[in-house]
């Protein structure tokens, strides 16, 4: 089957792949050491009118902060990233959703006998809760195919199989509190041409967000911990 060839096809891709994962989680730690020692370098001036041992421990605790927030986001970062180059490059979003549709008995748009045979069976307004069901059970048959594929390979498909499911049932709500059904036959096509677009924006807008919070957060729980040390080494003079 075609999805099945097109997620082996990921194995001729994993050096890159791989590659864009790891220069994204070094720049990621790069710029956390750089962040922490900044802040660790303020948190040091804020204190150096107190024994030595309180700036030292909150340039410490600000600067591991700092590196720890980074291999977090740094390891979200190279998975997005590995993930988008995917989709964009190969254009695998589009190739799940033709194999989840294909497991629900859903024809692909140029297949005029199958698309007959579809609609007779009425898989142009089907339930939501059918729909529902017959794509889990479309996720289950792909990612049993996927389970002989070794770790890294296996990691990415099942990544973009569930942003792929998400997005597919997502589409399946809204249609079905839009129109009161599902019309299965249409929503192939449409979601095969847009698939990889809207998931890549949606990972990287997810991204975005965590990045915002994380510069503006750590900056400030800094800020607290260091009046928190101001006050402790003040109440001990």
């Amino acid at each position: 089957m075609q999805v099945r060839a097109e997620l082996k096809a990921i194995g001729g891709h994993l050096a890159r792949l791989a590659w864009v994962a790891a220069r994204t989680f070094v720049v990621s730690i790069l710029a956390s050491i750089l962040g922490g020692a900044a802040l660790a370098a303020a948190s040091y001036f804020a204190l150096r009118g107190y024994d030595v041992v309180y700036p030292v421990l909150a340039a410490v605790l600000a600067f591991v902060e700092a590196v720890a927030l980074g291999v977090f986001l740094g390891g979200k970062q190279a998975m997005v990233a590995a993930l988008t180059d995917a989709l964009e490059r190969l254009r695998l979003g589009g190739v799940l959703v033709g194999g989840l549709f294909e497991r629900m008995g859903v024809p692909a748009e140029g297949q005029l006998e199958g698309r007959m045979a579809a609609l007779s069976r009425g898989l142009d307004h089907i339930p939501l809760a059918q729909a529902e069901s017959l794509l889990s059970v479309s996720v289950v048959k792909i990612t049993g195919e996927a389970e002989r594929a070794g770790w890294l390979r296996r990691k990415i498909q099942s990544w973009l199989l569930a942003a792929v499911q998400t997005y597919t049932l997502h589409r399946f709500r809204r249609e079905g509190a839009e129109r009161g059904s599902v019309d299965l036959i249409r929503l192939r096509v449409e979601l095969e041409a847009n698939a990889d677009q809207m998931i890549a924006a949606k990972l990287r807008g997810g991204l975005r967000l965590l990045n915002w919070l994380a510069v503006l957060g750590l900056p400030l729980v800094v800020a607290v911990q260091t009046w928190g040390i101001a006050w402790w080494a003040a109440s001990k003079q």
